[in-house]
């Protein structure tokens, strides 16, 4: 589960910086398809590829696992959430 509300997140803010897969695999050495697998929860990412996504996505590393519900797919986490 913890995959796939991760890989829910990253689809998500890799879509408000309106970047594509291809683009964003680009940028910090991973093949589109794995980084479809990781926006899927098939794979997960090492941290030198979490340290790259950080950079690209101009994001602290904790904003990749601000879950904001159950599944967490497309929202910004629950401004309750400390």
């Amino acid at each position: 589960m913890l995959k796939q509300l991760f890989g829910n997140r990253l689809r998500f803010l890799r879509g408000t910086k309106h970047i594509t897969q291809e683009q964003l695999a680009g940028s910090i050495g991973v093949t589109k398809q794995h980084l479809g697998n990781i926006e899927r929860g098939l794979s997960s990412p090492s941290f030198e590829a979490l340290e790259r996504l950080c950079d690209v996505l101009e994001i602290p590393p904790a904003s990749l696992f601000l879950f904001a519900g159950a599944d967490a797919a497309s929202e910004e986490p629950d401004a309750r959430t400390p």
